[in-house]
């Protein structure tokens, strides 16, 4: 999600013409620590959830940690606001346009596309090991051998 939120500060970026310097660059940086963190704090509730499904997992964690995910990233942006109205090209153009281009794509990503990630790996891993209560298709006929999952699905199914 930290990548998705750099690479929509960047696209933004183009979009409104603002070069890419080295103050720009070092935004960019710290726009890994602010974006990581919406991404975190639902990650970990997702993953402490108690629902059986995805989708259950999902709308636990956005109902228990979505509020405060909310606030901390309007608090972020209400430090910068009053930037625009000053006469530094930096504060102005720079920090400011970064700083909501961070916080705007880190809570999207944060708290739409994230959980819905989250939902649809844990549905398919649980369809994938036949869990109870896992999702069924019965287009998809059973094979003998089981596909070798990268860690971070055994992680989860850990959990």
């Amino acid at each position: 999600m930290v990548a998705f939120t750099d690479q929509a500060i960047l696209a933004a970026f183009v979009f409104l013409g603002q070069p890419i310097e080295f103050v720009s660059a070092l935004v960019l940086v710290l726009a890994v620590g602010f974006s990581v963190d919406y991404s975190a704090h639902i990650a970990h509730a997702f993953l402490h959830s108690n629902g059986t499904s995805g989708d259950e997992r999902a709308r636990d964690a956005l109902s228990s940690i979505g509020k405060s995910v909310v606030c901390g990233g309007f608090s972020t942006w209400l430090a910068v606001v009053l930037l625009p109205f000053s006469n530094s090209y930096l504060f102005e153009r720079v920090i400011f346009w970064s700083m909501t281009f961070t916080v705007g794509f880190g809570m999207f990503h944060g708290l739409v596309v994230l959980p819905v990630l989250l939902s649809l790996v844990h549905d398919f891993r649980q369809w994938h090991s036949g869990q109870e209560g896992a999702i069924s298709d019965p287009t998809v006929k059973a094979t003998s051998g089981k596909a070798v999952l990268s860690p971070v699905f055994t992680q989860m199914s850990e959990v």
